[in-house]
């Protein structure tokens, strides 16, 4: 079982039955839990599929609490520069952290920048 058959499965239960999000990942996850042999993260398969049905995903607990963010970019950028040897630093922001909002992450290693600016529209 993995994520998408999850969300397929809650999307088709809030359709047709009108069930509220979580419950509609709660009710799928243990039906389809029900055929399989192999062990199943079932808390994390229903948190994910939560993030997916009624945020923004995987970058809803950042929105939710920006201050999570830079911790969690810099290590990555700590683990992206070291190797290379050069200093490395980033920055995000979010005007609005809300749908209709832009992020933006400008990562800096050495002379090299990347930025990333993406849409917050609803899931």
């Amino acid at each position: 079982m993995n994520l998408s058959e999850v969300l397929d499965r809650s999307r088709e239960l809030v359709r047709s039955r009108g069930l509220d999000p979580a419950f509609a990942a709660v009710q799928a996850v243990d039906e389809l839990a029900e055929g399989f042999s192999e062990p199943i993260d079932e808390e994390r398969l229903i948190a994910e599929a939560n993030l997916e049905l009624s945020g923004f995903g995987v970058i809803q607990p950042f929105l939710d609490d920006p201050s999570q963010l830079p911790l969690l970019v810099a290590t990555k950028v700590q683990e992206l520069s070291t190797p290379w040897q050069k200093s490395a630093e980033h920055r995000f922001s979010c005007q609005p952290c809300a749908a209709g909002g832009l992020a933006t992450l400008e990562i800096a290693v050495g002379n090299a920048l990347a930025v990333q600016v993406a849409g917050l529209e609803p899931g």
